[in-house]
């Protein structure tokens, strides 16, 4: 997921062979597919990045 956040200008999630959802790096950040979510804060540092981003940090 860091390579993706440094580098992707469009992400695109695929889930079970089907697209879920498409945008940007920055769009990734607040989508509500509880999917997604659970895929993009699995780590540490994405963990961290969305409680500031949570908190106006």
């Amino acid at each position: 997921m860091n390579s993706v956040m440094e580098i992707g200008d469009t992400v695109a999630f695929i889930h079970n062979g089907d697209l879920w959802w498409t945008g940007s790096r920055d769009d990734i950040l607040h989508t509500g597919n509880k999917e997604l979510n659970h895929f993009v804060y699995a780590t540490e540092l994405m963990r961290t990045i969305q409680y500031k981003t949570q908190q106006g940090s």
